[in-house]
C-alpha cells in the first residue's frame, strides 16, 4: 500500500505533528475527556473512475457511516484547557456506483458500474483547545494528522456502447495521511455524562487503481457522546 496525499497534504499534516508532540510530552497520562463521535454523510462527487486517457466519469457516495472514539488528555485545572488527543474508529459504506464516461469533447462513450464495500479505520493525534463556560457547558477545537487505512472489496463492470462488456472483480488497499480538524460544543449532566454536536473537516484521497479514485473534502456534523473524567 502507497500512501496516496499531495505534498501540501502532508506536510501540513507533518506541521500539526509537530505542534501535537509537545503538547504530549508536557501533559501527564490521565484523561479528562472521551467522546464517541457518530454520523454519517453523502459526499458529492467523490468518487472518479477513468476508462481510458480521454474518458472519466464520477459518482456520488450516498451515504459513508463514522463511528470514532476519541480520548483528550490534558493537565490543566482551570477553564481554559490544552492537550492532546488520540484515538480511532471506522467507516463503512456499501454501495452501487454508476459513472457515465464522456469523452474530451462531450460525447458519452458508455458506462462502468461498480459494486463496492468500502471499509476504512481512522487513526487520529492532534492538539486540542477548550474553556469551560460554566453550566456544564464546553466548547473545543482540535487538529492534527491523520491517517486512513482503507478496505474495499469491488466488483466493476465495464458496459460500452458498442455493448463490448467486461467485468472483473478485486480487493484493493489504500493509505491516506491528512490533516483533520474539529470544533464541537459539549454539554456535561450531573454524573459526568456529557452529549454535544462536533463538526470535523477532513480532505482525503484514496486510489484504487483501475477501480477509481476516492476525494472527501468536506464538513461533517456528528453526535457527540461521552463522558469526564
Amino acid at each position: 500500500m502507497v500512501i496516496q496525499a499531495t505534498p501540501v497534504r502532508v506536510a501540513l499534516a507533518l506541521l500539526l505533528a509537530t505542534i501535537t508532540l509537545p503538547c504530549m510530552a508536557q501533559t501527564d497520562s490521565d484523561m479528562r475527556y472521551l467522546h464517541a463521535y457518530l454520523g454519517w454523510s453523502s459526499p458529492n462527487d467523490a468518487w472518479s473512475v477513468a476508462a481510458d486517457n480521454s474518458t472519466t466519469g464520477t459518482a456520488d457516495i450516498e451515504k459513508l457511516y463514522r463511528a470514532d472514539v476519541i480520548g483528550q488528555f490534558t493537565r490543566s485545572t482551570g477553564p481554559l484547557e490544552f492537550g492532546y488527543e488520540t484515538g480511532g474508529g471506522l467507516a463503512f459504506t456499501g454501495d452501487r456506483h454508476a459513472f457515465w464516461l464522456k469523452q474530451e469533447n462531450g460525447e458519452l462513450s458508455g458506462k462502468v458500474r461498480i459494486e463496492s464495500q468500502f471499509w476504512l479505520v481512522n487513526l487520529y493525534l492532534g492538539a486540542f483547545a477548550s474553556y469551560r463556560f460554566g453550566h456544564g457547558v464546553r466548547a473545543f477545537a482540535a487538529a492534527g494528522p491523520y491517517l486512513g487505512i482503507a478496505s474495499a472489496n469491488l466488483q466493476r463492470e465495464q458496459l460500452s456502447t458498442a455493448e463490448n462488456n467486461q467485468s472483473d472483480t478485486s480487493t484493493k488497499q489504500a493509505l491516506d495521511l491528512s490533516p483533520y480538524a474539529r470544533v464541537g460544543l459539549i454539554y456535561t449532566f450531573q454524573g459526568d455524562a456529557t452529549v454535544g454536536l462536533t463538526a470535523q473537516w477532513t480532505d482525503n484521497q484514496w486510489d484504487f487503481d483501475e477501480y477509481g479514485e476516492i476525494k472527501i473534502n468536506q464538513l461533517q456534523w456528528l453526535l457527540t457522546l461521552g463522558r469526564t473524567y
